[in-house]
């Protein structure tokens, strides 16, 4: 009787074991196939609490007899971590009685910690009077897309070789550079924003943009006034690409294969 009751403690302590043993197998291969939790750079804590962009100044300029201006605005993200994938903006031009003539929309992103021109070239006003001639602006940003982007550096696409050649008697100023993309990346689309600056005054705004620059390369651009410029300006251009968005990277088929 004694020996009985041995063995089949025996027999349950081993069915225990094994029971056991199995389940930790199970663990083991149904952990290995666990997603590794989700990248939390894209969430924000409910308790994030942004500063928006601060804008520094907003401007804009005549460009002819024809009531045609350039608008720009410079802006700046005091947010270290954050940035915004999507920023919706707005350019009001006023009349003499603060009537609004004309209005520019665009969307534009702007990356941690960084300040940036955005631009609007060759606005045209829809009438055509006395009262079509802007005397004031305003510039104002709405539905911003804040998302974490950290760590965060800078994206290496640096400006060089930079040349100014002005025109007296021809409204033909020109603001010519190269931008080395030193960064790991491929870019699809890099924008290039200058803003000429007379005593520390903008006189004038002007971008552009190129295609595919990919990295280690360098690709020239050119941006052009056609009108008269003040001489002896100081110019301050910048090159950006959207590291929020996938579609602005092109992929590297030779390293993937």
């Amino acid at each position: 009787m004694e020996y009985r009751k041995q063995k089949q403690v025996i027999i349950g302590l081993a069915s225990l074991t094994v029971m056991l043993g199995a389940m930790f197998l199970l663990v083991q291969l149904v952990g290995d196939n666990i997603a590794p939790p989700q990248d939390k750079k894209d969430e924000i804590p409910d308790e994030a609490v942004f500063r928006d962009p601060d804008v520094i100044f907003a401007e804009f300029f005549k460009i002819s007899d024809g009531n045609i201006y350039d608008a720009v605005a410079y802006i700046k993200n005091s947010n270290t971590e954050y940035g915004a994938s999507s920023v919706m903006y707005e350019f009001d031009f006023l009349g003499e009685g603060g009537e609004v003539l004309r209005k520019v929309s665009g969307e534009t992103f702007i990356l941690p910690g960084e300040s940036k021109y955005i631009v609007e070239s060759a606005v045209e006003m829809s009438a055509v009077s006395d009262f079509s001639n802007v005397k004031n602006m305003n510039f104002n940003m709405k539905k911003i897309n804040w998302q974490r982007l950290a760590p965060f550096s800078p994206a290496n696409l640096n400006i060089d070789n930079t040349d100014f050649s002005r025109e007296d008697d021809v409204s033909d100023n020109r603001f010519s550079g190269v931008v080395n993309n030193t960064s790991p990346y491929n870019l699809k689309n890099v924008e290039v924003h200058a803003v000429l600056y007379k005593s520390g005054k903008p006189v004038a705004a002007g971008r552009t943009n190129m295609q595919d620059l990919l990295r280690g390369t360098a690709r020239a651009f050119q941006i052009v006034w056609p009108y008269a410029l003040p001489q002896d300006v100081d110019i301050d251009a910048r090159a950006e690409s959207n590291f929020f968005k996938n579609s602005n990277f092109i992929r590297d088929y030779a390293a993937s294969s």
